[in-house]
């Protein structure tokens, strides 16, 4: 195998890594500026695809990729978040791996998270094995 071959094949298995294989934890879901209103405890992208494990105090919220969208109802008991309260997590997955915006039901702001470089963000990053 030649040194172009060898470093090309490299930088492709790096790319794919970086695409396929990130997860974050504990980013924030707010209302405004300085209102927090939930977490997504979980954004994992795997093979062109996003897992989302969060929670909200609203009655729902919209989740959009570049591909697809969902309008979410919470629906998994959290006792960590709230122990005498309804239901307020949920767990979805979403076609797409570069963008995540969401709106929380009743609210005409839309938030935006840029996916495509969470691997700066070393400080919430949680890489998953590759094979």
């Amino acid at each position: 195998m030649s040194r172009v071959n060898a470093a090309s094949k490299v930088l492709s298995r790096y790319h794919w890594y970086r695409t396929s294989s990130v997860s974050v934890h504990k980013k924030g879901i707010s209302q405004g500026h300085d209102s927090l209103v939930g977490y997504f405890d979980r954004i994992q992208i795997a093979s062109g695809r996003m897992y989302i494990d969060g929670w909200i105090d609203a009655s729902g919220i919209r989740l959009s990729t570049e591909i697809e969208s969902l309008e979410v109802a919470p629906d998994i008991s959290r006792p960590d978040v709230r122990p005498d309260s309804p239901a307020c997590g949920f767990s979805v997955s979403l076609k797409g791996a570069r963008t995540l915006t969401y709106q929380l039901a009743g609210s005409s702001e839309l938030f935006a998270i840029p996916l495509q470089n969470f691997v700066a963000d070393a400080a919430n990053i949680v890489r998953t094995g590759i094979s």
